[in-house]
Parts: structure tokens; C-alpha cells; sequence
């Protein structure tokens, strides 16, 4: 009776998750991606990045079905389902929460509109961290996430900290756009 009584709750919970996942991507949060030359640099230099893979071993059962949910619906373009599972997981604190929020970002910039200003709440946590697999794209996710808003001056604030730093991560890309911003 107890489990069956957990498992309802679960499920009520993930639909509520979805409700409100559907409810802000429907265009009621006001947050879109920039028009004009500032959209179209975003849509040039936006790419998805490879989705993550499972996890095999460690956590209990529950937290590797939650991430493997959530590897599989980013896989397949699902990235309401792979947002509402990434929280979960999230709030499960497995895998390590720098893979887990930066793939919500990049989620939130899949949909459709992008979700910039959620995206980078996200990856602020990630680079916040200054260090680990995610760190660098992190940082170029969050740009172009300005870049979509419309935010030239940060955006290229955040192309010149990147263009000066060692960072690898689409080091030829940086300089490229730094390079195509208005007023150059």
C-alpha cells in the first residue's frame, strides 16, 4: 500500500513538472531569442551539444533510471522530457550537478523559443565551479545565450575573456564571431 501510495505521488509529481514545463515553453515566460543579425549569429554558432551518456553503475536504482531517462530524452530531441527528468535528477543529486545543470541549460536553449535567461541560471552553476568537463562549454553556452537576447556589450565581454583564457572550446569559433559582432 506505502509503495503504491509513493508511486502516485511520483507520477503526480513529474505531471506537474510537465504541466509546468508546458506551460513555460509556451511562450507565457515573454523570453525569446533576439531577431535580426543578433538571431541569426545565434542560429550560425548554435549547435546541440552530444548528448550524455548513461550511467552504468553506482546510486541506487531510482537515480540511474532518473539520469538514463533523461540521457535518452535529450538523445532523441525530447528536451521537455529531458528537463523535467534532469530536475529530478537534480534534486536526487546524482550524477555530479555540473552535468546535470549544464545539461538543463543547453535544454533550455533546445526549445523552441530558446530559454535563454533559464539557461543561464543553469550554467552560471557550472562555471561557478571553475573546473570539471563542463566548465568550457559552459562558458560558450552562456555566451551564446546573450548572444540570442540581443546583449552585444556582454556578449563581447565574454568572447574576449574567452579569446585571452587557454580555453580550447571553440577557440576558433570565439575569434570568428568576435569578429562578425555589430559595431566592430
Amino acid at each position: 500500500m506505502k509503495a503504491s501510495i509513493l508511486s502516485g505521488l511520483r507520477l503526480l509529481g513529474l505531471l506537474l513538472v510537465l504541466a509546468f514545463l508546458g506551460w513555460q515553453c509556451s511562450g507565457s515566460a515573454g523570453e525569446t531569442a533576439a531577431e535580426g543579425p543578433t538571431g541569426n549569429l545565434f542560429q550560425s554558432y548554435y549547435e546541440t551539444y552530444p548528448a550524455p551518456p548513461p550511467v552504468r553503475a553506482g546510486g541506487s536504482d531510482e537515480e540511474r533510471e532518473t539520469w538514463n531517462r533523461a540521457t535518452s530524452n535529450y538523445g532523441d530531441g525530447d528536451f521537455i522530457g529531458a528537463i523535467a527528468a534532469l530536475e529530478e535528477a537534480l534534486a536526487n543529486e546524482r550524477p555530479p550537478d555540473d552535468a546535470v545543470n549544464f545539461y538543463l541549460g543547453v535544454s533550455h536553449l533546445e526549445l523552441s523559443p530558446p530559454r535563454p535567461k533559464k539557461a543561464i541560471d543553469y550554467l552560471n552553476k557550472v562555471i561557478a565551479e571553475r573546473k570539471g568537463r563542463y566548465y568550457e562549454p559552459a562558458r560558450w553556452y552562456r555566451m551564446l545565450c546573450y548572444l540570442a537576447q540581443g546583449e552585444i556589450s556582454e556578449t563581447r565581454v565574454f568572447l574576449e575573456r574567452m579569446k585571452l583564457e587557454e580555453d580550447e572550446f571553440k577557440k576558433a569559433e570565439v575569434v570568428k564571431l568576435l569578429s562578425q559582432l555589430p559595431g566592430q
